[in-house]
């Protein structure tokens, strides 16, 4: 109709310009996500990528080189090393991916309280993150799993509960942060009450770091799991792990130093990738916590 304004009209971006306009905001971040990506389809895809189980035994083809049927050769029972990596890969991935929610799920909430509330509360939660910083994670981890027992949930469980303090005290500190500002008095002046004021506004606010640090700790997880998995203390055997993987391996350089190598290759890529994910999201908030000062500056 005349008279009306008119209507704008925004084109939805596709997966492809998506992934270009990240990679020119933040090449770490969409080189590290596309990495992990992979790794991820892979190990997804592993029993269409190889015609072997993690778990077949053929102990007359021990120690076989690399070689058309067997990629990276095989192991010291004649199981194919390229299939137990990509099931390795499992483990690893579904490790970063489930240890960070622990610390997320208690983690958050113990932040939120403390900063929110202050007084008692935030004096028996920084006491508590005080005591669990000042035990190294793998001793921690190692405590749990020797109580708890071996397995892949234990090996999660004790990983999460390492990264509790820092979600905590993340969460603490935004909160502490976002709570002086007008908005939230605002909220509070308008009736919202305690829940509603830390998880509906307080909490979206300090998104960001929040992010940042579960990619951290998906890094560390990673480590941790392969660090625990060569000392014995990771999944139970015959479960394929790259840390398992490379204390068996290590036994062998002599007789078979290719044993190794794939496993220790997927370890390294998968910390870079995260480590490059962790800095290309700390990178993009710096940049918007620029632009917002800038923004606010000129207002």
């Amino acid at each position: 109709m005349i008279g009306d304004s008119p209507r704008v009209y925004r084109r939805r971006r596709g997966p492809i310009q998506f992934i270009v306009t990240t990679y020119r905001r933040s090449p770490s971040l969409a080189i590290g996500a596309g990495v992990i990506s992979i790794l991820a389809v892979l190990a997804a895809l592993a029993p269409l990528l190889t015609p072997y189980t993690p778990v077949e035994i053929d102990v007359a083809n021990k120690f076989m080189p690399p070689s058309g049927a067997h990629l990276f050769g095989t192991d010291e029972l004649g199981r194919d090393i390229w299939t137990r990596s990509l099931y390795g890969a499992r483990v690893s991935l579904l490790t970063a991916l489930l240890a960070p929610m622990i610390g997320l799920a208690i983690g958050v909430p113990l932040g939120l309280v403390s900063g929110y509330f202050g007084g008692w509360a935030d004096s028996i939660t920084m006491r508590y993150i005080d005591v669990q910083i000042a035990v190294p994670g793998i001793l921690l981890a190692m405590m749990i799993i020797l109580f708890v027992g071996r397995g892949f949930l234990a090996l999660v469980v004790a990983i999460g509960i390492g990264s509790i303090p820092n979600f905590a005290r993340i969460v603490r500190a935004s909160t502490l942060s976002i709570q002086e500002d007008e908005y939230v008095a605002a909220v509070k002046a308008m009736g919202g009450g305690h829940a509603y004021t830390m998880f509906r506004t307080i909490l979206p606010n300090a998104m960001g770091p929040i992010i940042v640090q579960v990619v951290i700790t998906a890094a560390v997880a990673v480590l941790l799991e392969a660090a625990l998995s060569f000392l014995g203390l990771g999944t139970v055997p015959p479960t394929p792990s790259w840390g398992a993987m490379l204390q068996i391996g290590k036994g062998y350089m002599n007789e078979a130093p290719y044993y190794s190598i794939m496993p220790g290759i997927q370890l390294t890529v998968t910390v870079v990738a995260l480590d490059l994910m962790g800095r290309g999201l700390q990178k993009l908030r710096g940049s918007s916590a620029s632009a917002t000062a800038e923004v606010q500056g000129r207002a």
